[in-house]
């Protein structure tokens, strides 16, 4: 009777009955278990420098390349340039042009299909260390009737660094300053630019520090003239004036051109030597004409020899 059954109809329909069901729950165990697969291509993923030796800089490399990946749709989700790792390994490289393979790091759940390009041009130079002078450049013109100072300003001295063929264009270190149409002193911070022989920035170098601290004076034109001192009296009868000597001998001024155009000498106020038999020394103001500025102080020391005659 069982092998009845066993060659029956109703045999065959329970055998492909049970490997139906069974079917089923394999493809539906397969898909609770297996995620959706998915590829996405990033571009622009920024190519980073591993290993470079020490002395030794990149100056031609591309910036970025393009990146396809590989995973689940939840591992892919989200992911942005930011989260992608690409670099060239230099270890061992020196001075020259190398053809380099692009490597890379995926995050987790996640594999890389490939690169493009997956070999890139990599030039490598010299790195030159300098310690240079910085110099102030003066662009537009102060208010009517003013100049520019001297500018004072920090650092005086910087550390340059770059590729050497950069170096090599390097005229000066230099912080620009606009003075056009100021009435008044200038005090800022800058940041200091490397200059080639035309005056062109140089691009591709480290400057540190890279400001500088910056005072320009502005103000009215100066000049430099002779104080001279103004006696009255007579000395003591037989006695004389023998000599006299004024510290400082010379003082700065300033005012519009046109007033110090005609001042080549300045006077002190009257010194009374009336009836003196010894020589003596004196702080006596200095007279200013109007409009005159006096950078200093507004006297000076006479030193007077009256002597017998």
């Amino acid at each position: 009777m069982m092998e009845k059954f066993f060659r029956s109809n109703n045999f065959i329909k329970i055998i492909a009955f049970l490997l139906a069901v069974s079917l089923w729950l394999f493809v539906s165990g397969e898909n609770a278990v297996s995620p959706a697969v998915e590829r996405h291509t990033f571009t622009n993923i920024p190519l980073n420098v591993r290993n470079l030796g020490d002395n030794l800089v990149v100056v031609d490399m591309p910036d970025s390349i393009t990146l396809t990946l590989q995973g689940a749709s939840d591992a892919i989700a989200g992911l942005t340039p930011a989260d992608l790792e690409v670099y060239v390994d230099l270890r061992g490289k020196d001075e020259g042009r190398h053809r380099i393979k692009v490597n890379g790091e995926p995050p987790p759940g996640v594999t890389i299909v490939n690169f493009s390009p997956s070999r890139v041009e990599v030039e490598i130079e010299e790195l030159i260390a300098q310690q240079m002078a910085v110099q102030p450049r003066i662009i537009g013109s102060p208010a009517d009737g003013l100049t520019v100072g001297e500018p004072l300003f920090t650092p005086e001295q910087v550390f340059v660094k770059g590729a050497a063929s950069v170096m090599e264009q390097v005229e000066k270190i230099v912080f620009t300053v606009n003075v056009q149409g100021y009435a008044r002193d200038i005090e800022t911070r800058l940041p200091l630019a490397a200059l080639d022989a035309s005056g062109r920035t140089l691009d591709g170098l480290s400057i540190s520090p890279s400001f500088a601290e910056v005072k320009i004076p502005i103000g009215y034109p100066s000049k430099e003239v002779q104080v001279e001192p103004v006696f009255v009296g007579e000395p003591a009868e037989g006695y004389l004036l023998q000599d006299f000597e004024v510290r400082p001998s010379h003082i700065t001024i300033s005012g519009t051109e046109s007033i110090l155009a005609g001042i080549d000498v300045l006077f002190t106020e009257e010194i009374d030597i009336e009836d003196f038999t010894d020589g003596f020394t004196v702080d006596v103001p200095i007279v200013l004409p109007p409009r005159v500025e006096l950078d200093g102080e507004p006297y000076v020391s006479v030193k007077v020899a009256i002597v017998p005659e």
